[in-house]
């Protein structure tokens, strides 16, 4: 049987880090752990971070986020600050001030990947009522998306899960499988950050300590309604539903073992009268993935975090996954799958699928439990932070 991979993501060998270039933002969202404090960062600050970051990790990604990143006033400068370091840039948006002018500008300056976030549990101009259900914000997601795509940029979609919204997982994933301008998704499941700020007691959290003030221990008693087994509800459940299965996993800090993030690749090949051929690569991607990584390290060079393939790129790619598989069935799979492509106007596209099963939680002894060397760190006040607690152990000066 094929073993899950663990990403070698450790050290200074993270390829990602998310920066922060504001907290200000032009809607509200149940899960955000970020609408304590408004600033805007200035561009020498950020300029300094970035050098940081760099000198601190072989960074192939720098995903920027807010806030609402569009709303910086010096977004482009700062993208053209990263790209010119050779290092890629992306950017988490909720799309609501995205224009096509806007969108040539940052494309322009060199950015390459939008995750656009829409999820039913946001407050946004643009959806004037309540939704019942995730499938009603496709079109809004599609008509944003594609704008993106019109622009140059790759579009991927970012949603937060909540248990009341798992009965939506399988007609989105499947939204998102047969939506040409999407190369992929981001999937953050709800943290209840209120309790894990007032109930951690002490952590070390990438080889900082910290200590709360404001520890209070019956908050741990505070069951919040949305927690729901992730690994159980997503992992088996695409199992079951898409007989999909990951490639690859990011472990916690205390265990090697647990999935933290777990990770999917998919192609897709569309012919002209919209017939779809799925394959999903599971298990056996991770040899070749482990194969590229420990290539990568030996070069010191960094590790790949997440790319855009065209036709050919996408062929190579699942001719090495066919041979790396030593699995003959694998082989037979991808073979016939690659047939399709000999019909004229054949498309294919890839999907990158990243589920963020949990993010921190609180030990029985009050210590913090994080995803291992936090591939989503950020900088604060000259150290890296997991992006998602910087506000919680360091809030901003």
């Amino acid at each position: 049987m094929t073993t899950l991979v663990r990403m070698p993501f450790e050290g200074s060998n993270v390829p990602h880090v998310v920066l922060e270039v504001n907290q200000q933002c032009n809607i509200s969202c149940k899960a955000c752990y970020k609408d304590k404090f408004g600033m805007t960062k200035p561009v020498p600050e950020l300029m300094e971070e970035i050098d940081f970051a760099l000198s601190q990790r072989k960074l192939s990604t720098i995903t920027l986020a807010g806030g609402e990143p569009v709303l910086h006033p010096k977004l482009g400068e700062i993208i053209s600050y990263i790209t010119n370091k050779g290092v890629t840039v992306q950017m988490l948006s909720n799309g609501l001030a995205l224009t096509p002018e806007k969108l040539a500008e940052l494309k322009r300056c060199g950015l390459k990947k939008i995750f656009l976030h829409i999820d039913r549990h946001q407050t946004r101009s643009d959806v004037p009522k309540a939704c019942q259900s995730e499938l009603e914000l496709n079109p809004l997601r599609k008509k944003i998306g594609k704008m993106i795509k019109d622009s140059g940029i790759t579009a991927s979609l970012q949603i937060t899960l909540y248990k009341s919204s798992l009965s939506d997982l399988d007609p989105f994933m499947n939204f998102v499988l047969s939506s040409t301008w999407c190369s992929g998704l981001l999937v953050t499941c709800y943290t209840d950050f209120e309790k894990l700020a007032g109930g951690f007691k002490e952590a070390i959290v990438l080889g900082q300590t910290y200590k709360n003030p404001n520890y209070d221990a019956a908050k741990m008693d505070n069951i919040d309604i949305e927690t729901f087994d992730a690994k159980k509800e997503v992992v088996d459940r695409l199992k079951t539903s898409l007989k999909m299965d990951p490639f690859a996993y990011v472990s916690s800090s205390d265990n090697d073992d647990e999935l933290r993030w777990v990770l999917y690749y998919s192609f897709v090949i569309t012919q002209e009268n919209g017939e779809e051929e799925v394959l999903h690569l599971g298990k056996d991607f991770g040899r070749l993935v482990n194969l590229s990584g420990q290539r990568r390290l030996k070069k010191e060079q960094a590790l790949s975090f997440g790319r855009y393939l065209n036709k050919k790129t996408s062929i190579i790619l699942l001719a090495a996954y066919a041979l790396t598989s030593l699995n003959p069935v694998t082989a037979f799979r991808v073979a016939k799958f690659l047939m399709k492509l000999r019909k004229p106007g054949a498309q294919i596209t890839h999907k990158s699928f990243t589920f963020q099963l949990s993010g921190p939680t609180v030990n029985e002894d009050g210590t913090i439990e994080y995803c291992k060397d936090c591939p989503d760190a950020t900088v604060r006040n000259g150290i890296l932070v997991p992006v998602c607690m910087a506000d919680v152990l360091m809030p901003p000066r």
